[in-house]
């Protein structure tokens, strides 16, 4: 059954769409777990923030009974800079002690275990671009090269299947960085690729 969401006012305009778990804390009533060893740097923030303009607060802040957040220390830093008053929560009191505190460091390792085939990735970043030529994936962080792992099957791209369709996606490749840096996608997946080993016509 597809989760329900709402609307909620954001500062400064807009609405900012919000997955309704049935329950809502205000900001001031969760409590950091002094434990976290995950790093936020400001830029992660930011990009969790902008996540949350553009898509909405989806993912909720999972605490345990006394309101200490075991997952989504990056979601309440983001919430406090787009000015939220209230975020979506998930109670994880069934958790002992222990439990939670393994589950903190496995939630936040699992994502850390592997990386994105650079292949599928940039076919997947070039659709984005055509159709959505206005999404900033730079300040989402889409474009951290980091991310890419390298296999050995697959050294080369192919965005199009002939001219005309390459020409329509060279056309529009200003999505990846603000339209004032207007880099060509071909330009962004050559770098990305020449770090791998692959390449791209």
């Amino acid at each position: 059954m597809a989760r329900k969401s709402k609307k909620v006012k954001a500062p400064g305009g807009g609405e900012i769409i919000m997955v309704d778990t049935g329950r809502t804390m205000r900001l001031d009533e969760l409590v950091e777990y002094e434990g976290n060893a995950k790093i936020h740097t400001p830029e992660q923030i930011d990009q969790i923030a902008v996540s949350i303009r553009e898509f909405g607060f989806n993912d909720p802040i999972a605490i345990d009974g006394d309101n200490i957040i075991i997952e989504g220390h990056g979601r309440l830093y983001a919430a406090r800079k787009l000015g939220m008053d209230t975020v979506p929560v998930i109670d994880l009191s069934h958790l002992t002690p222990e439990q939670r505190r393994a589950y903190i460091i496995a939630h936040n390792k699992l994502t850390m275990n592997t990386g994105f085939d650079p292949d599928r990735l940039a076919s997947e970043l070039a659709q984005i671009c055509i159709e959505m030529p206005d999404l900033d994936m730079e300040s989402l962080g889409m474009l951290d090269h980091a991310d890419a792992q390298s296999p050995d099957q697959r050294s080369t791209i192919d965005l199009g299947t002939g001219e005309i369709e390459e020409k329509e996606t060279m056309e529009k490749t200003t999505c990846f960085y603000p339209k004032s840096k207007a880099f060509q996608v071909k330009k962004e997946l050559r770098e990305m690729m020449g770090r791998f080993g692959g390449t791209i016509s």
